[in-house]
């Protein structure tokens, strides 16, 4: 009788421990997500304002006949630089963003001469966020020479994270 007491209160104790491990692991599981989520929006911030701090001009995407029009979702603008110290002459790079398969994805072109690239001249597309549901409000005014950026991110459960920032352009801007 006394072992059959003993055996009953402790899967008791062993179900209430494996419930509490179980719902234990699913909230790191949910922790964790929110965190990639969050770090994925704060990386694009960074990564974009970098770039834009570098840049020695931002054009208006449409300066590239058919870029926009090619990738559609796009951030507005394209980041410009110059570098005169590469080996093999001066080099002229065109760098872009575009939104796609919840993804914010950079694209670049570069040029040994002076000239705008064309449209498929851009590849690499590099994935610089995951889980990007909408880019909407991201853009430039030429006027105030600023960028807003506006990511909206969104986890499994439909969870949305909403990272933004303005950027002060300091180099040239052509409209």
């Amino acid at each position: 009788m006394e072992l059959m007491l003993y055996l009953a209160i402790s899967s008791l104790i062993a179900m209430t421990i494996f419930s509490l491990l179980s719902f234990i692991v699913l909230e790191l599981k949910k922790i964790e997500n929110e965190e990639e989520i969050q770090l994925n929006g704060r990386y694009a911030i960074e990564y974009i304002k970098n770039e834009v701090k570098r840049a020695d001009k931002i054009l208006a995407i449409e300066k590239i006949k058919g870029l926009a029009e090619k990738y559609e979702d796009n951030i507005g603008f394209i980041i410009f630089n110059f570098d005169p110290y590469r080996e093999n002459g001066y080099s002229f790079n065109y760098i872009t963003y575009y939104h796609e398969n919840n993804k914010i994805i950079r694209i670049a072109a570069n040029r040994n001469t002076k000239g705008l690239p064309w449209s498929t001249s851009f590849g690499g597309h590099n994935i610089v966020a995951d889980y990007v549901s909408s880019i909407e409000g991201t853009g430039i005014d030429f006027e105030k020479k600023i960028i807003k950026l506006n990511f909206t991110l969104e986890d499994v459960n439909s969870k949305k994270y909403i990272f933004k920032s303005i950027i002060s352009i300091r180099c040239t801007v052509e409209n």
